[in-house]
């Protein structure tokens, strides 16, 4: 039997801080809540907490003349500590950190969006998350970015200790990438700040 269970934590970095935002602890950050990590989770999103998005706040702004505008964005989740790259048409075109945003002005049609990690990270595992998207001149679109556990029946991890073991069950995390309303992304994209903008995309600011 298969269940599912969304994480939340506190924003990390747009350049990963040397140290607890760069790996280590933030690896155990997206295990089970089982009983006996309640505290240690507690603990590690209270040190990641200290690790945020560093550009520029969100401002709303119109997209260009003929163009359609794409907010991308992404919301607390694990991995807190490393940033997801965003691809549009197959072009990377930015890095998400947590709370971080990305603004692109498109030529209307349809689009492929894409947003996952670096095969080279530890957090390869998370599946990427796609969507395809009509862009229309003059309207503007959100997607938001989070991350979802998925738990198997397996074994995962056994933790010992003197007179007492915790199981762990095994699970995989998946990205995901869902259109949302203005009226509710607003309030959450506003308090965000830019991440980091690549070549493709004008991540915010107008070139």
């Amino acid at each position: 039997m298969l269940c599912s269970a969304r994480h939340s934590e506190e924003p990390s970095a747009v350049v990963p801080h040397a140290g607890i935002c760069e790996g280590g602890v933030e690896q155990s950050a997206s295990l089970p809540q089982s009983p006996s990590m309640k505290y240690f989770l507690l603990l590690t999103s209270l040190i990641l907490s200290g690790c945020g998005a560093s550009g520029p706040p969100f401002v709303s702004s119109k997209p260009r003349s003929g163009q359609g505008q794409v907010v991308i964005y992404r919301a607390p989740s694990t991995p807190a500590g490393r940033s997801a790259n965003v691809f549009v048409n197959g072009s990377l075109i930015g890095r998400l950190p947590q709370k971080g945003y990305l603004t692109l002005d498109l030529r209307p049609g349809a689009h492929n969006f894409e947003v996952g990690f670096d095969k080279s990270s530890s957090f390869a595992d998370v599946s990427p998350a796609n969507q395809r998207r009509n862009v229309i001149a003059g309207d503007r679109l959100y997607l938001r970015y989070s991350t979802e556990a998925v738990y198997g029946s397996g074994i995962g991890i056994l933790l010992t200790s003197p007179g007492a073991t915790t199981v762990l069950p095994s699970y995989t995390m998946r990205g995901i990438l869902d259109a949302v309303p203005p009226d509710k992304a607003l309030p959450e994209v506003s308090k965000y700040r830019m991440g980091e903008q690549g070549s493709g995309g004008n991540g915010g600011q107008r070139r």
